[in-house]
C-alpha cells in the first residue's frame, strides 16, 4: 500500500508473461518472452519524474564528492517514523533525467558521476533501517527500475551484478515471507524485475506460479479481506489487491486466452468486489471502519477508484450496471442511495457487520480472541487504541467522516463505551497484533435482517453490547456497564461533521413541541424523547443522561499521523457535532437503549415515525432482546443459556448465541464464540411448540436458518 505505483507496474508486466493466470495456476502457454520489448515496457512505465527540475538541479548541487547528501541521515537510522532514507529515491530521479532522450540533461557527464558516486555511497555507508519492508521492497525494486533506465545509456558505467546483490530477498518461497496480499506482490516485482534484467525466464515462471498459488490468501471464507494479521482491511491493502488483479484481466479482455471468468478464483474476485468492497463506499466515501491506519490521511475517505470501477464494466459485463451506477454515486452524478442492492451482511472472520438500505449504510466493528484492532504503524493512527470496540459508521450522504480524524475526539468513537482520557498508550503494540479480550463477539443475518454482538471488556471497562438492524431503523443496547477507573465513561452514539449553519432540534416526553439549538450549544436531559441532527434522529427508549456538544473542535494530523513531510501546518479546525450517554465516573452495570432513525428532515416526519413498533424485551447482562412489531421479527442475544415469554411466544436455547425468529417460523442462527457445534432450540405458541437440535454451521461463526 505504500507504494502501489509500483504494485500496478507489476501487473502490467506480468500480464505479458502470464496467458491462462487464473485458468492454470503454473501451465505458462508461452516458453519464449521478448525481453526486450519488456524492458521497453519497464522503462517506459517509469521514465517520467515526478520531482521540479529546480529541485532534481538542487540535488545535484549539493551532492557531496563522496556521493552522499548532508540533509540525509545513513547507517542505522533510529526506530523512528519520521526518519526515512531517501537516499535511492534522489538516485532514481537523476536517472530518470540524465536516462531520458528528451531530457537536456541525457547521457550528461555529471549526472552519471552523480549517479555512480551516489550507488558507490549506498554500498559503503551500509543503511540500515528499522522497517523491513524498505529492504524487501522499496530499495530493491528502485535499484531494479535504475538499472533498467541506465541501460539506455551506452557504457552507463554501472556494476548491475553488484546492485543486484541488494535484490533480497532471492529464494521463490520467500516471496510470501511478509505475507500474502499487497506485500507479496511488491516483493514479486522485483523478482519481476530481476527475471528481465537477467532475462532468466525461469525465475519469471517460478514467480508467476508462487503468486499465483498465493493471490487469494487475504479473501476470507465470508468474503471480506483481512491483512495484517485477523485485521480488517476492505480498502488500503484490498484496493490495492483489486487494482493489481482488474489490470491483468482488463489487459487480457482482447486476446485469446484472456481470463476465464468462470473459474473459481476469478469468480470470487468478483463476488468480493460486488458484495464487500463496493458496497463499503457510500456515495462518494469510505466506511471509516474498513480504512486500517489509513483512516488518518487527508481526503483517504473519498473513494477514487473510478478507474478500477470502469475496466469492472468491461471485464465482468454482466455486473455493468452495478459498476456503472457506482460509478455515477461517486462521480456526484447520481444520489448517495441510487442503485444500493438493500442486504445485511455479517462478515464472521472479521467481527464486522454490513447493513445496506436505499436511505442509509450503517456498519458495526468489533474485536474478539479472533481478531485484532486497527493498527498502528510507520507514525500513522496514532490514537486508534478504542477505534475498534464496537465501531458505527452512520452514513446517509456519505460526507458524515469526511476529514474529521484530526479533530475527533478519539475516545468518543461513534458507537463505543469507554472512559474519557487523554492518555494514548505508548506501549500499544503496532502491526496488527492487538487482539480482544472475549469470544462472544459476532451476529446472525439472514441477508436482509441482522443482529450484531459484542461481549466488551478493556482495560476496566465492560459492558454488553448489541446492534438490531431493521429497515427504517437501527437499534441498540447496552447493559453491564461498568468502570473501576476515577474518569467519566460514556457511551457516543455519533461524532460526525456538521455546519454552523445547521441546528439540533430535539423534544422533551409529554412535550408537543421541539425545542430548536443553534450551533456552539450544548445541553444535557435525562428525559429525552428524541434528538435530531441533519437527516437522522436518536430516539430514546429508555431513561438516561443524554449530552449533545455542537461547537468547533480543533486538533492537529501530526497527533494521528506522520505528516513531517506533507503537512508543515496541519492545524484543523471544524464544527462538529457529538451525541452521547454520560455515565459519569464509575458506573456499575448501568445501561441504555436508542434507535437511529434516518431520513427524519422535520419535526412532522419525527411525529409520524411509529418508535412504538419497537419493543425492548430484554436488555441485561444475560439477555438483550427486540420485537419489531411490523416485521414480526424477534432478534435476541442471549450471552448464555436461557428463555424470554412475549404475548404468546417462548424461545428458550440451551447455549450461548444469536437468533432471529420471523413470523413465529423462520428461525436464523449462529453462535458469536465460534466454539460451540450445536444448540437446542425451543418454540412455544401459547404453550404448545417443538424443540430442534439445530447445528451451527462448519464454517465458525456463519448463520444457520431453519423452519419451524
Amino acid at each position: 500500500m505504500k507504494d502501489s505505483i509500483f504494485l500496478r507496474q507489476f501487473f502490467i508486466l506480468l500480464c505479458i508473461f502470464c496467458n491462462s493466470f487464473f485458468v492454470s495456476a503454473h501451465v505458462i502457454q508461452n516458453t519464449t518472452i521478448d525481453f526486450d520489448a519488456l524492458l521497453k515496457d519497464l522503462q517506459k512505465a517509469n521514465q517520467k519524474s515526478t520531482v521540479d527540475a529546480v529541485t532534481i538541479a538542487s540535488w545535484l548541487m549539493s551532492q557531496k564528492e563522496d556521493g552522499s547528501w548532508v540533509d540525509i541521515m545513513y547507517g542505522t537510522l533510529p526506530h523512528d517514523p519520521k526518519v526515512t532514507n531517501k537516499h535511492i529515491e534522489r538516485i532514481l530521479e537523476l536517472v530518470k533525467v540524465c536516462s531520458n532522450t528528451e531530457s537536456a540533461a541525457f547521457n550528461s557527464e555529471a549526472y552519471k558521476k552523480a549517479i555512480q558516486k551516489g550507488l558507490d555511497y549506498w554500498f559503503i555507508s551500509n543503511t540500515k533501517h528499522w522497517n523491513w519492508w524498505f529492504h524487501k521492497i522499496d530499495y530493491p525494486k528502485k535499484i531494479g527500475i535504475i538499472i533498467a533506465l541506465m541501460r539506455q545509456i551506452p557504457d552507463n558505467g554501472l556494476d548491475e551484478k553488484k546492485l543486484m546483490t541488494l535484490f533480497i530477498p532471492t529464494e521463490i518461497n520467500d516471496i510470501t515471507s511478509s505475507g500474502g496480499g499487497a506485500n507479496m506482490l511488491d516483493i514479486a516485482t522485483h523478482y519481476l524485475y530481476r527475471g528481465i534484467l537477467t532475462k532468466d525466464e525461469n525465475l519469471i515462471q517460478q514467480t508467476i506460479a508462487k503468486v499465483s498459488d498465493s493471490l487469494l490468501t487475504n479473501i476470507t471464507k465470508d468474503l471480506c479481506y483481512l491483512d495484517h494479521g485477523p485485521q480488517l482491511y476492505i480498502h488500503g491493502y484490498g484496493t490495492e489487491m483489486i487494482r493489481a488483479v482488474l489490470q491483468l484481466a482488463y489487459l487480457f479482455k482482447n486476446i485469446k486466452s484472456r481470463f476465464n471468468t468462470r473459474s473459481g478464483n476469478f469468480v470470487l474476485f468478483l463476488q468480493f468486489i460486488r458484495e464487500t468492497w463496493l458496497p463499503s463506499i457510500r456515495g462518494q466515501y469510505w466506511d471509516f471502519s474498513i480504512m486500517g491506519r489509513g483512516i488518518v490521511r487527508k481526503n483517504n475517505l473519498k473513494a477514487n477508484v473510478n478507474s478500477i470501477l470502469k475496466m469492472l464494466v468491461n471485464i465482468d459485463p454482466n455486473n455493468a450496471r452495478v459498476y456503472e451506477q457506482a460509478i455515477a454515486r461517486i462521480e456526484g452524478n447520481a444520489l448517495s442511495g441510487e442503485g444500493v442492492i438493500e442486504k445485511n451482511k455479517h462478515y464472521w472472520a472479521a467481527d464486522y457487520m454490513q447493513h445496506q438500505r436505499k436511505n442509509f449504510f450503517f456498519s458495526t466493528r468489533a474485536i474478539s480472541k479472533r481478531t485484532v484492532e486497527a493498527e498502528a504503524g510507520n507514525g500513522d493512527n496514532l490514537k486508534s487504541h478504542y477505534f475498534s470496540l464496537g465501531a458505527n459508521c452512520i452514513m446517509t450522504t456519505g460526507d458524515e467522516y469526511y476529514n474529521i480524524m484530526p479533530v475527533w475526539n478519539w475516545t468518543m468513537i461513534p458507537g463505543t463505551t469507554y472512559k474519557q482520557t487523554d492518555t494514548f498508550l505508548s506501549t500499544r503494540k503496532q502491526w496488527g497484533v492487538n487482539y480482544g479480550k472475549t469470544n462472544f463477539v459476532g451476529g446472525v443475518s439472514d441477508d436482509m435482517y441482522g443482529a450484531f454482538a459484542y461481549d466488551f471488556e478493556h482495560g476496566t471497562n465492560r459492558a454488553k453490547k448489541a446492534w438490531f438492524m431493521f429497515d427504517k431503523e437501527v437499534v441498540a443496547l447496552g447493559a453491564d456497564i461498568t468502570d473501576n477507573s476515577n474518569l467519566p465513561t460514556y457511551t457516543t452514539i455519533n461524532q460526525c461533521l456538521s455546519t454552523p449553519d445547521d441546528a439540533v432540534f430535539y423534544k422533551i416526553k409529554n412535550d408537543k413541541k421541539e425545542i430548536k439549538k443553534t450551533f456552539n450549544t450544548t445541553d444535557t436531559s435525562s428525559s429525552l424523547d428524541y434528538i435530531r441532527h441533519k437527516n437522522i434522529a436518536y430516539f430514546f427508549l429508555q431513561p438516561n443522561q443524554v449530552r449533545y456538544t455542537h461547537f468547533n473542535q480543533s486538533g492537529r494530523l501530526s497527533q494521528i499521523a506522520n505528516v513531517s513531510n506533507t503537512e508543515p501546518t496541519d492545524s484543523v479546525t471544524l464544527p462538529v457535532f457529538s451525541l452521547f450517554f454520560d455515565h459519569q465516573i464509575a458506573p456499575v452495570r448501568q445501561s441504555y437503549a436508542y434507535a437511529i432513525v434516518p431520513n427524519i428532515e422535520t419535526e412532522n416526519a419525527a411525529k409520524k415515525y411509529s418508535i412504538d413498533a419497537i419493543k425492548i424485551i430484554a436488555n441485561t447482562d444475560v439477555q438483550q432482546i427486540v420485537y419489531h412489531d411490523e416485521l414480526k421479527m424477534y432478534q435476541a442475544v442471549f450471552y448464555k443459556a436461557g428463555k424470554f415469554t412475549h404475548q404468546d411466544k417462548t424461545v428458550q436455547v440451551n447455549k450461548p448465541c444469536v437468533l432471529m425468529l420471523k413470523n413465529g417460523k423462520v428461525l436464523s442462527i449462529a453462535d458469536p464464540t465460534q466454539l460451540l457445534q450445536t444448540v437446542d432450540v425451543t418454540i412455544l405458541s401459547n404453550g404448545q411448540g417443538t424443540t430442534k437440535t439445530i447445528p451451527f454451521s462448519e464454517i465458525k461463526g456463519k448463520t444457520t436458518s431453519v423452519l419451524f
